[in-house]
């Protein structure tokens, strides 16, 4: 997004001088909006005639339209591939399941960490790695269960998520609840303005992240 810096010099006496001025295009950081669903089963690990989960994805504002990426995070830590969804417009909804979801995850995550050298990155090396069913008495494994998948937004202003599993006894769990937060931050508080469409609705996807 385009940036301009302007560093405003002292206009009293008689040697004035120019404000400086410095235009330039800024990557952004991840977007203004970031939902994790938190419990989610991937097609990957979970293939047809087991646990299956389907997504719903609303864009509530009256009138800003919503682009919508998507990235896995499994449960032992990894990042996963991520990838582009098709934008929504205002009040428009997208329904898809965990298999028409994943196809969209398409690039897979940095080799290098793109965050703060403190901290801790890990990325799966295959984009779409098979699940291995422990052997009987491994005990619990970390990478079995529980892998999540984060939505974000650069350009809507709201956005929310619903999540559904179906069991393999044909009932279907609603996990709507185990999700981030729908936010944009303009600033380091943690409120979104009144003029804004998003409200809090859980804890944050992302602890302390302003945009």
């Amino acid at each position: 997004f385009a940036t301009t810096a302007t560093l405003v010099k002292t206009k009293a006496g008689p040697t004035q001088e120019r404000d400086n001025v410095c235009k330039r295009d800024l990557p952004g950081i991840g977007g203004g909006i970031k939902i994790d669903i938190r419990n989610y089963a991937s097609r990957t690990k979970f293939p047809t005639g087991n646990y299956a989960s389907y997504v719903r994805l609303i864009n509530n504002s009256e009138s800003q339209a919503a682009d919508i990426f998507a990235q896995m995070i499994y449960a032992d830590g990894k990042y996963g591939p991520s990838g582009k969804l098709p934008s929504l417009a205002p009040r428009a909804v997208m329904n898809l399941s965990n298999a028409e979801l994943e196809a969209f995850l398409t690039t897979a995550a940095p080799a290098a960490n793109p965050f703060a050298s403190g901290t801790v990155y890990d990325r799966d090396l295959l984009a779409t790695p098979t699940y291995v069913a422990p052997a009987a008495g491994a005990g619990v494994q970390v990478g079995g269960v529980g892998d999540r998948i984060r939505f974000v937004s650069n350009t809507g202003t709201t956005l929310r998520v619903q999540s559904y599993i179906l069991l393999p006894t044909g009932n279907l769990l609603d996990t709507t609840s185990a999700q981030g937060v729908d936010f944009e931050n303009e600033s380091n508080n943690r409120s979104p303005v009144t003029a804004r469409d998003a409200q809090p609705v859980s804890q944050d996807a992302i602890n302390g992240l302003a945009r």
